[in-house]
Protein backbone atom coordinates (compact mmCIF):
# COMPACT_ATOMS: atom_id res chain seq x y z
CA UNK A 1 0.00 0.00 0.00
CA UNK A 2 1.23 3.48 -0.87
CA UNK A 3 1.49 5.51 2.31
CA UNK A 4 0.93 8.82 0.50
CA UNK A 5 -2.57 8.78 -0.96
CA UNK A 6 -3.95 11.06 -3.67
CA UNK A 7 -7.02 13.14 -4.38
CA UNK A 8 -8.76 13.04 -7.76
CA UNK A 9 -9.50 16.36 -9.49
CA UNK A 10 -10.32 16.61 -13.19
CA UNK A 11 -8.94 13.16 -13.92
CA UNK A 12 -5.59 13.83 -12.20
CA UNK A 13 -4.48 11.92 -9.12
CA UNK A 14 -2.28 14.08 -6.91
CA UNK A 15 -1.95 16.24 -3.81
CA UNK A 16 -3.11 19.34 -5.73
CA UNK A 17 -3.20 22.44 -3.47
CA UNK A 18 -3.39 20.55 -0.18
CA UNK A 19 -3.14 22.61 3.00
CA UNK A 20 -1.57 19.75 4.90
CA UNK A 21 -2.27 16.08 5.47
CA UNK A 22 -4.93 13.97 7.09
CA UNK A 23 -3.38 11.10 9.01
CA UNK A 24 -5.25 7.84 8.72
CA UNK A 25 -4.86 6.52 12.27
CA UNK A 26 -5.85 2.88 12.50
CA UNK A 27 -8.20 2.04 15.40
CA UNK A 28 -6.49 -1.36 15.51
CA UNK A 29 -3.48 0.07 17.36
CA UNK A 30 -1.23 0.16 14.30
CA UNK A 31 -0.80 3.93 14.42
CA UNK A 32 -0.71 6.11 11.30
CA UNK A 33 -1.10 3.84 8.27
CA UNK A 34 -1.38 6.48 5.53
CA UNK A 35 -1.56 10.18 4.80
CA UNK A 36 -4.10 11.91 2.58
CA UNK A 37 -3.90 15.43 1.14
CA UNK A 38 -6.16 17.74 3.14
CA UNK A 39 -8.15 19.80 0.66
CA UNK A 40 -7.81 23.55 0.87
CA UNK A 41 -10.44 26.08 -0.15
CA UNK A 42 -8.34 26.54 -3.28
CA UNK A 43 -8.81 22.84 -4.11
CA UNK A 44 -12.60 23.07 -4.06
CA UNK A 45 -12.76 25.63 -6.85
CA UNK A 46 -10.93 23.46 -9.42
CA UNK A 47 -12.81 20.34 -8.28
CA UNK A 48 -16.22 21.98 -8.66
CA UNK A 49 -15.13 23.67 -11.91
CA UNK A 50 -14.04 20.30 -13.30
CA UNK A 51 -17.37 18.74 -12.36
CA UNK A 52 -19.23 21.69 -13.88
CA UNK A 53 -17.26 21.54 -17.14
CA UNK A 54 -17.80 17.79 -17.40
CA UNK A 55 -21.54 18.25 -16.87
CA UNK A 56 -22.04 21.18 -19.22
CA UNK A 57 -19.95 19.60 -21.97
CA UNK A 58 -22.18 16.54 -21.83
CA UNK A 59 -19.18 14.22 -21.94
CA UNK A 60 -21.01 11.88 -19.56
CA UNK A 61 -24.71 12.81 -19.52
CA UNK A 62 -24.95 12.73 -23.33
CA UNK A 63 -23.01 9.49 -23.62
CA UNK A 64 -25.19 6.58 -24.68
CA UNK A 65 -26.70 4.51 -21.89
CA UNK A 66 -24.82 1.50 -23.24
CA UNK A 67 -21.43 3.23 -23.00
CA UNK A 68 -22.11 4.68 -19.56
CA UNK A 69 -23.23 1.27 -18.36
CA UNK A 70 -20.13 -0.35 -19.82
CA UNK A 71 -17.84 1.97 -17.84
CA UNK A 72 -19.84 1.42 -14.67
CA UNK A 73 -19.54 -2.34 -15.09
CA UNK A 74 -15.82 -1.92 -15.69
CA UNK A 75 -15.55 -0.15 -12.34
CA UNK A 76 -17.48 -3.02 -10.73
CA UNK A 77 -15.04 -5.51 -12.26
CA UNK A 78 -12.07 -3.54 -10.93
CA UNK A 79 -13.56 -3.42 -7.44
CA UNK A 80 -14.12 -7.17 -7.58
CA UNK A 81 -10.55 -7.78 -8.81
CA UNK A 82 -9.21 -5.68 -5.92
CA UNK A 83 -11.57 -7.09 -3.30
CA UNK A 84 -8.84 -8.33 -0.95
CA UNK A 85 -6.90 -5.06 -1.02
CA UNK A 86 -10.02 -2.94 -0.49
CA UNK A 87 -11.15 -5.10 2.44
CA UNK A 88 -7.72 -4.78 4.03
CA UNK A 89 -7.71 -1.00 3.60
CA UNK A 90 -11.16 -0.80 5.17
CA UNK A 91 -10.01 -2.92 8.11
CA UNK A 92 -6.92 -0.78 8.67
CA UNK A 93 -8.77 2.50 8.38
CA UNK A 94 -12.12 1.87 10.07
CA UNK A 95 -11.59 -1.31 12.10
CA UNK A 96 -14.27 -3.21 10.21
CA UNK A 97 -13.61 -6.97 10.01
CA UNK A 98 -11.88 -7.75 6.72
CA UNK A 99 -13.94 -10.90 6.18
CA UNK A 100 -17.18 -8.94 6.69
CA UNK A 101 -16.18 -6.20 4.27
CA UNK A 102 -15.14 -8.64 1.56
CA UNK A 103 -18.35 -10.67 1.80
CA UNK A 104 -20.84 -7.86 2.39
CA UNK A 105 -19.78 -4.28 1.71
CA UNK A 106 -17.84 -4.97 -1.46
CA UNK A 107 -20.58 -7.25 -2.75
CA UNK A 108 -23.12 -4.45 -2.19
CA UNK A 109 -20.86 -2.01 -4.07
CA UNK A 110 -20.53 -4.35 -7.05
CA UNK A 111 -24.26 -5.06 -7.13
CA UNK A 112 -25.01 -1.33 -7.02
CA UNK A 113 -22.85 -0.61 -10.06
CA UNK A 114 -24.26 -3.57 -12.00
CA UNK A 115 -27.88 -2.80 -11.14
CA UNK A 116 -27.67 0.94 -11.77
CA UNK A 117 -25.75 0.38 -15.00
CA UNK A 118 -28.94 -1.31 -16.23
CA UNK A 119 -31.05 1.59 -14.95
CA UNK A 120 -29.29 3.99 -17.33
CA UNK A 121 -31.45 2.41 -20.07
CA UNK A 122 -34.67 2.76 -18.07
CA UNK A 123 -34.70 6.42 -17.10
CA UNK A 124 -37.76 7.77 -18.87
CA UNK A 125 -40.37 10.47 -18.56
CA UNK A 126 -44.14 10.36 -18.77
CA UNK A 127 -46.46 11.46 -21.55
CA UNK A 128 -50.11 12.40 -21.09
CA UNK A 129 -52.62 13.83 -23.56
CA UNK A 130 -54.35 16.83 -21.99
CA UNK A 131 -56.44 17.63 -25.06
CA UNK A 132 -56.52 16.34 -28.65
CA UNK A 133 -53.74 18.74 -29.65
CA UNK A 134 -52.09 19.28 -26.27
CA UNK A 135 -49.46 16.91 -24.88
CA UNK A 136 -47.74 17.01 -21.51
CA UNK A 137 -44.31 15.39 -21.33
CA UNK A 138 -42.28 14.98 -18.15
CA UNK A 139 -38.57 15.18 -18.94
CA UNK A 140 -36.31 13.36 -16.48
CA UNK A 141 -32.81 14.82 -16.47
CA UNK A 142 -29.67 14.75 -14.31
CA UNK A 143 -29.72 17.35 -11.55
CA UNK A 144 -26.20 18.58 -12.36
CA UNK A 145 -23.14 18.85 -10.11
CA UNK A 146 -23.58 16.92 -6.86
CA UNK A 147 -21.71 17.50 -3.59
CA UNK A 148 -21.63 14.05 -1.97
CA UNK A 149 -20.55 13.81 1.68
CA UNK A 150 -19.90 10.25 2.82
CA UNK A 151 -19.95 8.62 6.29
CA UNK A 152 -17.12 6.79 8.01
CA UNK A 153 -19.07 3.65 8.85
CA UNK A 154 -19.34 2.34 5.27
CA UNK A 155 -17.00 4.09 2.84
CA UNK A 156 -17.19 1.33 0.22
CA UNK A 157 -20.76 0.22 0.66
CA UNK A 158 -22.34 3.66 1.02
CA UNK A 159 -19.85 5.54 -1.14
CA UNK A 160 -20.03 3.28 -4.17
CA UNK A 161 -23.83 3.03 -3.93
CA UNK A 162 -24.03 6.82 -4.08
CA UNK A 163 -21.44 7.00 -6.86
CA UNK A 164 -23.32 4.40 -8.91
CA UNK A 165 -26.57 6.37 -8.66
CA UNK A 166 -24.80 9.63 -9.58
CA UNK A 167 -23.22 8.03 -12.64
CA UNK A 168 -26.44 6.32 -13.72
CA UNK A 169 -28.32 9.61 -13.49
CA UNK A 170 -25.77 11.34 -15.72
CA UNK A 171 -24.51 13.78 -13.09
CA UNK A 172 -20.99 14.80 -12.19
CA UNK A 173 -19.79 15.00 -8.60
CA UNK A 174 -17.32 16.18 -6.00
CA UNK A 175 -17.22 13.53 -3.27
CA UNK A 176 -15.76 14.01 0.20
CA UNK A 177 -15.36 10.93 2.37
CA UNK A 178 -15.31 11.37 6.14
CA UNK A 179 -11.90 12.32 7.50
CA UNK A 180 -12.21 9.21 9.71
CA UNK A 181 -12.70 6.86 6.76
CA UNK A 182 -11.06 8.11 3.57
CA UNK A 183 -8.40 5.49 2.90
CA UNK A 184 -10.53 3.00 0.99
CA UNK A 185 -12.08 5.70 -1.16
CA UNK A 186 -8.62 6.91 -2.15
CA UNK A 187 -8.24 3.51 -3.82
CA UNK A 188 -11.67 3.87 -5.43
CA UNK A 189 -10.40 7.16 -6.91
CA UNK A 190 -7.62 5.25 -8.66
CA UNK A 191 -10.08 2.65 -9.96
CA UNK A 192 -12.37 5.40 -11.33
CA UNK A 193 -9.49 6.57 -13.52
CA UNK A 194 -8.69 3.01 -14.56
CA UNK A 195 -12.35 2.42 -15.47
CA UNK A 196 -12.14 5.23 -18.04
CA UNK A 197 -14.72 7.46 -16.38
CA UNK A 198 -14.14 10.78 -18.20
CA UNK A 199 -12.06 13.43 -16.44
CA UNK A 200 -14.08 15.76 -14.24
CA UNK A 201 -17.10 13.49 -13.89
CA UNK A 202 -15.88 12.14 -10.54
CA UNK A 203 -13.73 14.26 -8.24
CA UNK A 204 -12.68 13.04 -4.78
CA UNK A 205 -11.22 15.32 -2.11
CA UNK A 206 -10.46 14.83 1.59
CA UNK A 207 -11.03 17.09 4.55
CA UNK A 208 -12.84 17.75 7.79
CA UNK A 209 -16.29 19.23 8.30
CA UNK A 210 -15.31 22.77 7.36
CA UNK A 211 -14.35 21.60 3.87
CA UNK A 212 -17.68 19.80 3.59
CA UNK A 213 -19.56 22.96 4.53
CA UNK A 214 -17.62 25.00 1.97
CA UNK A 215 -18.35 22.37 -0.65
CA UNK A 216 -22.12 22.20 -0.13
CA UNK A 217 -22.37 26.01 -0.17
CA UNK A 218 -20.27 26.41 -3.32
CA UNK A 219 -22.29 28.25 -5.98
CA UNK A 220 -21.18 25.75 -8.61
CA UNK A 221 -22.91 22.88 -6.79
CA UNK A 222 -26.48 22.08 -7.90
CA UNK A 223 -27.48 19.46 -5.33
CA UNK A 224 -26.25 18.07 -2.02
CA UNK A 225 -26.34 14.56 -0.58
CA UNK A 226 -25.17 13.73 2.94
CA UNK A 227 -25.07 10.50 4.91
CA UNK A 228 -24.22 10.77 8.60
CA UNK A 229 -25.37 12.06 11.96
CA UNK A 230 -28.56 14.02 12.53
CA UNK A 231 -26.74 16.95 14.17
CA UNK A 232 -24.44 17.37 11.17
CA UNK A 233 -27.40 17.05 8.82
CA UNK A 234 -29.07 19.92 10.66
CA UNK A 235 -25.98 22.08 10.26
CA UNK A 236 -25.96 21.37 6.52
CA UNK A 237 -29.60 22.46 6.25
CA UNK A 238 -28.77 25.66 8.11
CA UNK A 239 -25.83 26.34 5.80
CA UNK A 240 -28.00 25.73 2.73
CA UNK A 241 -30.65 28.19 3.89
CA UNK A 242 -28.68 30.90 2.12
CA UNK A 243 -28.57 29.01 -1.19
CA UNK A 244 -31.64 26.92 -1.89
CA UNK A 245 -30.59 23.57 -3.38
CA UNK A 246 -32.06 20.09 -3.55
CA UNK A 247 -30.72 18.13 -0.60
CA UNK A 248 -30.90 14.50 0.45
CA UNK A 249 -30.07 13.60 4.04
CA UNK A 250 -29.74 10.03 5.32
CA UNK A 251 -29.33 10.44 9.05
CA UNK A 252 -29.38 8.48 12.30
CA UNK A 253 -31.83 6.11 13.89
CA UNK A 254 -32.87 4.46 17.13
CA UNK A 255 -34.57 1.48 15.60
CA UNK A 256 -36.97 -0.90 17.31
CA UNK A 257 -37.35 -4.61 16.58
CA UNK A 258 -40.64 -5.92 17.99
CA UNK A 259 -40.99 -9.59 18.95
CA UNK A 260 -44.63 -10.62 19.31
CA UNK A 261 -45.70 -13.50 21.55
CA UNK A 262 -46.30 -15.82 18.57
CA UNK A 263 -42.91 -15.15 16.95
CA UNK A 264 -40.30 -17.77 16.13
CA UNK A 265 -38.02 -16.82 19.02
CA UNK A 266 -34.87 -18.42 17.62
CA UNK A 267 -35.24 -16.72 14.25
CA UNK A 268 -36.04 -13.37 15.87
CA UNK A 269 -33.00 -13.63 18.13
CA UNK A 270 -30.70 -14.56 15.25
CA UNK A 271 -31.90 -11.57 13.21
CA UNK A 272 -31.68 -9.28 16.25
CA UNK A 273 -28.01 -10.18 16.65
CA UNK A 274 -27.33 -9.61 12.95
CA UNK A 275 -29.17 -6.29 13.03
CA UNK A 276 -27.75 -5.11 16.33
CA UNK A 277 -24.10 -6.07 15.96
CA UNK A 278 -23.32 -5.85 12.23
CA UNK A 279 -20.33 -3.55 11.79
CA UNK A 280 -20.03 -3.41 15.60
CA UNK A 281 -23.41 -1.67 15.76
CA UNK A 282 -22.13 1.25 13.69
CA UNK A 283 -25.02 1.14 11.23
CA UNK A 284 -27.78 3.75 11.03
CA UNK A 285 -30.42 1.02 10.64
CA UNK A 286 -29.06 -1.06 13.54
CA UNK A 287 -31.72 -2.90 15.58
CA UNK A 288 -30.52 -1.31 18.80
CA UNK A 289 -33.89 -1.52 20.63
CA UNK A 290 -35.44 -4.94 21.15
CA UNK A 291 -39.08 -4.79 22.28
CA UNK A 292 -40.23 -8.22 23.44
CA UNK A 293 -43.58 -9.63 24.55
CA UNK A 294 -43.63 -10.66 28.21
CA UNK A 295 -44.53 -14.23 27.31
CA UNK A 296 -41.31 -14.85 25.38
CA UNK A 297 -38.97 -12.29 26.99
CA UNK A 298 -36.74 -14.66 28.95
CA UNK A 299 -36.41 -17.21 26.12
CA UNK A 300 -35.61 -14.42 23.68
CA UNK A 301 -32.92 -12.87 25.88
CA UNK A 302 -31.32 -16.28 26.39
CA UNK A 303 -31.28 -16.87 22.63
CA UNK A 304 -29.83 -13.42 21.88
CA UNK A 305 -27.04 -13.96 24.41
CA UNK A 306 -26.31 -17.38 22.94
CA UNK A 307 -26.11 -16.08 19.35
CA UNK A 308 -24.15 -12.95 20.29
CA UNK A 309 -21.63 -15.00 22.28
CA UNK A 310 -20.56 -16.66 19.03
CA UNK A 311 -19.30 -13.35 17.57
CA UNK A 312 -15.51 -13.38 17.30
CA UNK A 313 -14.18 -10.00 18.41
CA UNK A 314 -10.58 -9.36 17.45
CA UNK A 315 -8.09 -7.93 15.01
CA UNK A 316 -10.10 -6.95 11.91
CA UNK A 317 -7.27 -8.15 9.69
CA UNK A 318 -7.65 -11.70 11.05
CA UNK A 319 -9.87 -13.80 8.77
CA UNK A 320 -11.47 -15.47 11.80
CA UNK A 321 -12.68 -12.14 13.22
CA UNK A 322 -16.34 -11.31 12.70
CA UNK A 323 -16.34 -8.05 14.70
CA UNK A 324 -13.41 -5.68 14.68
CA UNK A 325 -12.96 -2.35 16.41
CA UNK A 326 -15.03 0.79 16.51
CA UNK A 327 -13.97 3.72 14.33
CA UNK A 328 -11.70 5.30 16.95
CA UNK A 329 -10.60 5.11 20.56
CA UNK A 330 -12.54 8.32 21.24
CA UNK A 331 -15.76 6.81 19.91
CA UNK A 332 -15.14 3.57 21.81
CA UNK A 333 -14.81 5.54 25.05
CA UNK A 334 -18.21 7.16 24.41
CA UNK A 335 -19.72 3.71 24.01
CA UNK A 336 -18.02 2.52 27.21
CA UNK A 337 -19.55 5.49 29.05
CA UNK A 338 -22.97 4.36 27.80
CA UNK A 339 -22.23 0.85 29.07
CA UNK A 340 -21.21 2.26 32.47
CA UNK A 341 -24.55 4.09 32.56
CA UNK A 342 -26.35 0.84 31.74
CA UNK A 343 -24.53 -0.96 34.54
CA UNK A 344 -25.76 1.62 37.03
CA UNK A 345 -29.36 1.80 35.78
CA UNK A 346 -30.10 -1.64 34.38
CA UNK A 347 -28.78 -5.17 34.06
CA UNK A 348 -26.03 -6.21 31.64
CA UNK A 349 -26.62 -9.83 30.62
CA UNK A 350 -23.78 -9.96 28.09
CA UNK A 351 -20.69 -7.83 27.55
CA UNK A 352 -19.68 -4.72 29.43
CA UNK A 353 -16.50 -6.44 30.54
CA UNK A 354 -13.63 -4.36 31.81
CA UNK A 355 -11.10 -6.92 30.64
CA UNK A 356 -7.79 -5.63 29.32
CA UNK A 357 -8.56 -7.45 26.05
CA UNK A 358 -11.30 -4.92 25.40
CA UNK A 359 -11.52 -1.72 27.40
CA UNK A 360 -7.80 -1.09 27.82
CA UNK A 361 -6.82 -2.22 24.35
CA UNK A 362 -7.86 0.54 22.00
CA UNK A 363 -11.16 0.78 20.18
CA UNK A 364 -12.53 -2.68 20.96
CA UNK A 365 -15.98 -3.04 22.53
CA UNK A 366 -17.65 -6.48 22.84
CA UNK A 367 -21.31 -7.18 22.02
CA UNK A 368 -23.36 -5.91 24.96
CA UNK A 369 -26.98 -6.73 25.84
CA UNK A 370 -28.78 -4.60 28.43
CA UNK A 371 -32.11 -5.34 30.13
CA UNK A 372 -34.29 -3.75 32.82
CA UNK A 373 -33.56 -0.10 32.11
CA UNK A 374 -36.25 2.21 33.52
CA UNK A 375 -38.80 3.67 31.11
CA UNK A 376 -37.58 6.84 29.47
CA UNK A 377 -33.93 6.11 30.18
CA UNK A 378 -31.65 8.10 27.82
CA UNK A 379 -30.04 4.87 26.61
CA UNK A 380 -33.41 3.87 25.15
CA UNK A 381 -33.64 7.10 23.13
CA UNK A 382 -30.06 8.02 22.21
CA UNK A 383 -28.27 6.58 19.19
CA UNK A 384 -25.17 4.92 20.69
CA UNK A 385 -23.70 3.76 17.37
CA UNK A 386 -21.90 0.84 18.91
CA UNK A 387 -22.45 -2.85 19.78
CA UNK A 388 -25.01 -2.18 22.51
CA UNK A 389 -28.64 -3.35 22.35
CA UNK A 390 -31.35 -2.83 24.93
CA UNK A 391 -34.27 -5.16 25.67
CA UNK A 392 -37.66 -3.83 26.84
CA UNK A 393 -40.79 -5.75 27.78
CA UNK A 394 -44.31 -5.03 26.56
CA UNK A 395 -47.73 -6.48 27.40
CA UNK A 396 -49.82 -5.49 24.37
CA UNK A 397 -49.15 -4.80 20.71
CA UNK A 398 -50.38 -1.23 21.06
CA UNK A 399 -47.84 -0.69 23.84
CA UNK A 400 -45.09 -2.10 21.61
CA UNK A 401 -46.02 0.25 18.76
CA UNK A 402 -46.13 3.19 21.16
CA UNK A 403 -42.67 2.35 22.51
CA UNK A 404 -41.26 1.89 19.01
CA UNK A 405 -42.61 5.25 17.84
CA UNK A 406 -41.64 7.15 21.01
CA UNK A 407 -38.41 8.49 19.55
CA UNK A 408 -37.31 11.47 17.49
CA UNK A 409 -36.04 9.10 14.81
CA UNK A 410 -37.90 7.20 12.11
CA UNK A 411 -35.38 5.34 10.00
CA UNK A 412 -36.20 1.64 10.34
CA UNK A 413 -38.22 -0.77 12.46
CA UNK A 414 -39.17 -4.42 12.42
CA UNK A 415 -41.69 -6.91 13.73
CA UNK A 416 -41.59 -10.69 14.20
CA UNK A 417 -44.68 -12.87 14.52
CA UNK A 418 -46.73 -15.57 12.80
CA UNK A 419 -50.13 -13.94 12.20
CA UNK A 420 -50.01 -12.15 8.84
CA UNK A 421 -52.92 -9.82 9.60
CA UNK A 422 -51.42 -8.66 12.89
CA UNK A 423 -48.00 -8.25 11.29
CA UNK A 424 -49.48 -5.97 8.63
CA UNK A 425 -51.32 -3.93 11.25
CA UNK A 426 -48.18 -3.42 13.32
CA UNK A 427 -46.03 -2.67 10.26
CA UNK A 428 -48.51 -0.03 9.08
CA UNK A 429 -48.53 1.63 12.51
CA UNK A 430 -44.75 1.99 12.77
CA UNK A 431 -43.46 5.45 11.86
CA UNK A 432 -40.32 4.53 9.98
CA UNK A 433 -39.03 4.81 6.45
CA UNK A 434 -38.52 1.05 6.20
CA UNK A 435 -40.17 -1.74 8.16
CA UNK A 436 -38.84 -5.30 8.13
CA UNK A 437 -41.18 -8.22 8.79
CA UNK A 438 -39.68 -11.49 10.09
CA UNK A 439 -36.17 -10.37 9.12
CA UNK A 440 -33.79 -7.43 9.54
CA UNK A 441 -32.01 -5.58 6.74
CA UNK A 442 -33.46 -5.55 3.24
CA UNK A 443 -32.05 -7.44 0.26
CA UNK A 444 -33.75 -4.91 -2.05
CA UNK A 445 -32.26 -1.56 -1.09
CA UNK A 446 -31.41 -0.87 -4.73
CA UNK A 447 -34.77 -1.88 -6.17
CA UNK A 448 -36.77 -0.21 -3.37
CA UNK A 449 -34.84 2.77 -1.97
CA UNK A 450 -36.34 4.42 1.10
CA UNK A 451 -36.07 7.67 3.02
CA UNK A 452 -36.15 8.16 6.76
CA UNK A 453 -39.00 9.81 8.66
CA UNK A 454 -38.80 12.47 11.36
CA UNK A 455 -35.16 13.30 12.22
CA UNK A 456 -33.80 10.33 10.28
CA UNK A 457 -33.77 11.87 6.85
CA UNK A 458 -35.01 14.22 4.20
CA UNK A 459 -35.46 14.11 0.45
CA UNK A 460 -35.55 11.34 -2.15
CA UNK A 461 -33.16 8.40 -2.19
CA UNK A 462 -31.52 6.15 -4.75
CA UNK A 463 -31.22 7.43 -8.30
CA UNK A 464 -34.17 9.80 -7.75
CA UNK A 465 -31.94 11.94 -5.52
CA UNK A 466 -29.88 12.85 -8.57
CA UNK A 467 -32.65 13.52 -11.11
CA UNK A 468 -34.87 16.53 -11.78
CA UNK A 469 -38.16 16.68 -13.64
CA UNK A 470 -39.37 19.30 -16.11
CA UNK A 471 -42.94 19.51 -17.38
CA UNK A 472 -43.17 20.36 -21.08
CA UNK A 473 -46.60 21.36 -22.43
CA UNK A 474 -46.63 20.97 -26.21
CA UNK A 475 -49.28 22.14 -28.64
CA UNK A 476 -49.13 19.77 -31.59
CA UNK A 477 -51.84 21.47 -33.66
CA UNK A 478 -51.38 21.37 -37.44
CA UNK A 479 -51.36 25.16 -37.69
CA UNK A 480 -48.86 26.16 -34.99
CA UNK A 481 -48.92 29.79 -36.18
CA UNK A 482 -52.68 29.99 -35.87
CA UNK A 483 -52.60 28.50 -32.37
CA UNK A 484 -50.10 31.03 -31.05
CA UNK A 485 -51.66 33.50 -28.61
CA UNK A 486 -52.11 37.06 -29.81
CA UNK A 487 -49.98 39.78 -28.20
Amino acid sequence: MERQRKALINGVLGTHRAQGVIEAVSPTGRGVVAQLPAASAEDLGPAVAAAREAFESGIWRRMSARDRGRRMRRLAELIDANRAELAELEALDTGKAKSYTAANDIEIAIEALDYLADQTRRISGHVSVLAPDHIHHTLVQPVGVVAELLPWNGPIWTGVQRLAAILAAGCSTVMKPSELGSLTFSRIAELVVEADIPAGVVNIVYGAGDIGERLVCHPGVDAVSFTGGTATGGRILTALARSIKPVTLELGGKNALIVLADADVEAAAAWAVIGGFANAGQVCVSSSRLLVADAVHDRFVEAVVRHASQIEVGDPLDDATTMGTLISIEHAQKVWHAIDHARERGHIVLGGERYVDFRDSGAYVPPTVVTDLPAGDPLLQTEIFGPVVTVERFRTESEAVHLANATDYGLSAGVFGSDARRLWEVAAALRAGEVYVNRWFSPGVLEAPVSGHKQSGLGPSGIDAYLRRTSVFFDRGDDLQASAPRA
